[in-house]
């Protein structure tokens, strides 16, 4: 089918990458640089163990991208469904290889720390409508996390009362979290106190790296976070009646 020829030509394009000459040179340049005995006194030396990881970790990710597309091509006589399911699994993992050599290419973060925050001035007794529509959208970037096959650890609140600190690693996670940085706003529908809506702010920063405890990653986060901008820009709008809608702002 036109669909598994697109998925062969994409395994194969990675397959064609990571045998280049040019990807060796590059594994080869990351090793002499960690093995060096002047390497952990380097300023840089952080960005280089995440690039050494992040290239071991592609190569893992291609062979299991070869393995399903061989799998599928040795079961051509299985039952339809279980075809797809493997289709679905095979497509899935390409794209994350995909997004990590992007990632390799544009020196992308490993991690990334999510934060969510109220974005208007609530009354005490008016939080409830608004406190469940920052839970509901944390849930769903835990859920993003987790359908990607994305690393997912939650910290403690920064602030008394505060939601937990996520941090999501994967390939592609940095470059599809930094696009939700901004206000998410839902329509209530009827009013909650004085508001008819509800503001979250979705707050993105690269997690540091060279931190050495989780007190000190903790604290590096926080002061992360500390420094990203509180605009007034809407990323996106949601509405559950009359009927469900989600809008992007662009």
């Amino acid at each position: 089918t036109v669909e598994i020829d697109v998925l062969a030509a994409a395994n194969d394009a990675i397959a064609t990458r990571l045998t280049d000459p040019a990807w060796d040179a590059e594994k080869s340049k990351l090793s002499q640089a960690i093995n060096d005995p002047a390497f952990w006194s380097r300023d840089d030396r952080s960005a280089v163990l995440s690039r050494y990881e992040l290239v071991d970790r592609l190569m893992v990710a291609a062979d299991t991208a070869a393995s399903l597309q061989a799998r599928f091509a040795g079961g051509r006589g299985q039952p339809a469904h279980a075809g797809g399911e493997l289709i679905a699994r095979l497509a899935m993992q390409i794209m994350l290889v995909e997004g990590g050599l992007r990632d390799l290419d544009e020196t992308a973060p490993i991690e990334t720390a999510v934060l969510i925050e109220p974005a208007l001035e609530i009354a005490t007794g008016e939080r409830g409508a608004h406190a469940r529509w920052h839970r509901e959208l944390l849930d769903m970037y835990r859920a993003w996390a987790r359908l990607r096959n994305m690393q997912l650890a939650e910290l403690e609140p920064l602030t008394e009362g505060g939601l937990p600190l996520l941090v999501i690693g994967g390939f592609g996670a940095h470059r599809t979290l930094v696009r939700e940085a901004g206000l998410h706003v839902l329509d209530l529908g009827e009013p909650a106190g004085g508001h008819t809506r509800s503001a979250a702010r979705v707050l993105i920063a690269p997690v540091p790296g060279g931190a050495v405890s989780k007190a000190l990653i903790r604290k590096e986060l926080a002061d992360a976070i500390a420094r990203q901008p509180r605009g007034s820009t809407v990323v996106r709008r949601y509405r559950r009646e009359p009927s469900p809608l989600v809008r992007n702002a662009d």
